[in-house]
């Protein structure tokens, strides 16, 4: 399958691909250096995190949930 069917087909399933939830993470504040960034490329791999992510009501939340997973990892 092309990358453009992959992507038509999980969109219409409703699968939050890496690729839109890495837009998010943009989109509500985390930077590309910043350690929620960071976090989110190792946490977004896996499906259940980034659909858990997505059903976070707002970019404030979002980025909060992003700093807490990567303290809960690496400390403060």
């Amino acid at each position: 399958m092309s990358e453009s069917t992959i992507a038509f087909t999980a969109k219409k399933l409703g699968e939050v691909t890496v690729g839109r939830v890495m837009d998010v993470v943009l989109e509500c504040g985390a930077g590309y250096d910043t350690n929620e960034h960071y976090i989110a490329t190792k946490l977004f791999v896996k499906k259940n995190q980034r659909e858990m992510f997505m059903t976070l009501p707002t970019n404030e939340i979002k980025l909060n949930w992003l700093r807490r997973k990567y303290n809960n990892k690496y400390g403060d």
